[in-house]
């Protein structure tokens, strides 16, 4: 329940802190006094999209905080909250910044907005005059049916899962028949032997790019070479450079067995490692194909070849690489037909399973729907309603997220005229009480800490009010009610009653609430009964009313 609100710089509230009790809290004032203020503070608290618009003085920021308690038993059945929880409470508040941004805070760290509206779900549950379009909109209708029966949950969510695998099955078969386009067969077979013809060698552009590099340098390096061997070849009879490293080799090896032996082993070694080394040098160079036919030859192949680059890659890899994945698309397309075979069998069997779970969830609608049939009638001749008057249809439709069914609420609220569908059909005090019905139904499957309720009793008065009185009473048993009202019955029922009211101070409205006692109330009641100045009969209806609820 909700023990304390704090408000402050919001609409028409400068500041605000009231606390509230558990039972039926009834919330009154004249029209336009700010009453549904206090709801748009809870929406916030609940998770709603911040409205900046409500910055009393948009040069400071609004702030809405709420204290919550709860039993052990709700705590029980709403595990999440214990991740929260400081010894049985929970503070959550709301900032809305002059920057038009908005800060979530539980017991003091900030959250999510998410996070807040998980927590809150089961938490608070607020009915606005907006609340009609629950009922006038037949899309809610199948989600109202399947939270009446903790049953179908675990079918529904088993359903997605194999429509989910039936999803993803078709989306693959549409993605593969794009990407293997038959059309394309032979623009691909095309490109394929285009690239085989070449006969290209891995690395191959990269070696001859090389090779032809080394050539280009050919001139220098017959310079180089000449000047090396004017200078080798430079005795009468041979190479004097060899011919010296011959001698110095052979009388190195005079030192072989005396002190000198190590080093003079060691210059021996290199002495002939030089020789030797100079003449592969000479050999390589004499090698060398450095022919100009040779570069026109590499030249033409790196021209025939650039065709490829420009089309499939700079590299030699590059150009393989598309050579392979060409290659992946034929042969894709040469198995198409059995591929898309195979895969229309794995749809077929998956589809059966989907099937399956839909007629589960079918089966299980319709126990669902006549529990709820049964619940809501009863709730409804409470209320003054037709009893049977509610329906629930069951009708098959195609295959969606929710399965196979539409669901559609059916009403006849009098004698003989026959059902029809629900939003045709109901007037705007048959709809509050509908409305109400539902949820004492759902409310006794799984109690909201604190239910909040903005004139749900509109377009209703008499006897047909103090029934509905009563049902909003009866509901405080098990969850905490805040209720916006203008009926005598529904103030008179409450235990508790918070007036509303608003002044003018410095040529500013602001909106203020307080609680009010016994006489107060009977005030408030006689003056909804018989007008602002109440006459004696209007203040004995009041008591007589107050006696009522008091007597139940």
């Amino acid at each position: 329940m909700i023990q304390e609100l704090r408000i402050s710089n919001f609409a028409l509230i400068d500041s605000l802190d009231i606390t509230f009790e558990s039972g039926m809290n009834a919330i009154i004032g004249e029209t336009g006094a700010g009453k549904s203020i206090i709801i748009q503070a809870l929406s916030l608290l609940s998770g709603k999209k911040a409205d900046f618009d409500k910055l009393k003085d948009d040069s400071k920021k609004a702030f809405v905080e709420a204290e919550f308690s709860f039993s052990s038993k709700f705590i029980s059945r709403h595990p999440v909250l214990k991740d929260y929880l400081e010894g049985g409470s929970l503070v959550v508040s709301r900032s809305l910044l002059p920057s038009h941004s908005a800060t979530s805070r539980i017991n003091g760290e900030t959250v999510s907005l998410g996070v807040l509206k998980k927590v809150m779900e089961d938490v608070i549950d607020i009915h606005s005059q907006m609340d009609s379009s629950l009922l006038l909109d037949e899309d809610n209708y199948i989600n109202i049916l399947d939270e009446s029966d903790p049953f179908i949950p675990p079918i529904k969510e088993s359903f997605s899962q194999q429509r989910s695998i039936y999803i993803d099955l078709l989306n693959k078969k549409e993605e593969f028949i794009r990407s293997n386009d038959i059309s394309q067969k032979d623009y691909l077979t095309y490109q394929k032997e285009e690239i085989e013809k070449a006969r290209l060698q891995p690395e191959e552009i990269e070696n001859l790019t090389a090779e032809l590099k080394s050539m280009e340098s050919y001139e220098k390096l017959t310079k180089d070479f000449k000047e090396f061997a004017d200078f080798y070849y430079s005795g009468e009879e041979g190479s004097l450079v060899s011919d010296v490293i011959s001698g110095l080799i052979s009388k190195l090896r005079l030192f072989s067995d005396s002190a000198l032996a190590e080093k003079g082993d060691r210059a021996l070694d290199l002495a002939e490692n030089l020789d030797s080394s100079l003449e592969d040098l000479i050999d390589t160079f004499q090698g060398l194909d450095f022919s100009p036919e040779r570069i026109d030859k590499i030249n033409e192949r790196l021209f025939n070849l650039s065709d490829l680059q420009k089309k499939y890659g700079k590299s030699t890899k590059d150009i393989l690489d598309s050579l392979d994945s060409i290659k992946a698309k034929l042969n894709g397309i040469e198995t198409f037909a059995e591929d898309v075979n195979n895969m229309d069998e794995k749809i077929k069997s998956q589809l059966v399973l989907v099937k399956k779970e839909a007629e589960r969830l079918t089966e299980k609608r319709i126990v669902a729907a006549k529990a709820l049939e049964n619940a809501v009638n009863g709730e409804l001749s409470s209320l003054g309603l037709k009893s049977g008057g509610f329906k629930v249809d069951i009708q098959k439709a195609g295959l969606g997220p929710d399965g196979e069914d539409r669901i559609l609420f059916l009403i006849s609220m009098n004698l003989g005229l026959k059902f029809t569908h629900l939003k045709e059909a109901i007037s705007g005090g048959e709809n509050s009480r509908l409305l109400l019905a539902l949820k004492s139904v759902f409310n006794r499957l799984s109690p909201y800490s604190c239910m909040v309720f903005d004139e749900i009793d509109s377009g209703i008065s008499g006897e047909v009010a103090i029934k509905a009185a009563r049902k909003i009473k009866e509901l405080s048993s098990s969850s905490q009610i805040m209720v916006i009202s203008h009926l005598p019955q529904v103030v008179a029922a409450s235990e508790h009653v918070f007036y509303v009211y608003k002044d003018v101070k410095d040529n500013i409205t602001s909106s203020h609430i307080e609680a009010i006692g016994q006489k107060r109330v009977e005030l408030e009641i006689a003056r909804m009964i018989g007008g602002d100045n109440p006459g004696p009969s209007s203040i004995a209806a009041s008591k007589d009313l107050l006696s009522s609820f008091k007597s139940k």
